[in-house]
C-alpha cells in the first residue's frame, strides 16, 4: 500500500536534507529482489 501520504509530504519537507542524502545513497545501493533475496508478507505477521 502507499501509506499515508500527506504525513510522507510532510516529512519529506521537514527533512529535506536527510531525505536527499537517503535518495542520494539509494541511487548507487538499489534494492535488489530477487530469488535469493526477498521476502513474503507471511514473514511478517
Amino acid at each position: 500500500m502507499k501509506g499515508n501520504e500527506d504525513e510522507y509530504d510532510k516529512w519529506t519537507a521537514n527533512n529535506k536534507e536527510i531525505f536527499d542524502k537517503f535518495i542520494k545513497w539509494f541511487t548507487v545501493n538499489p534494492l535488489s529482489i530477487d530469488g535469493q533475496n526477498n521476502f513474503k508478507r507471511i514473514q511478517y505477521n
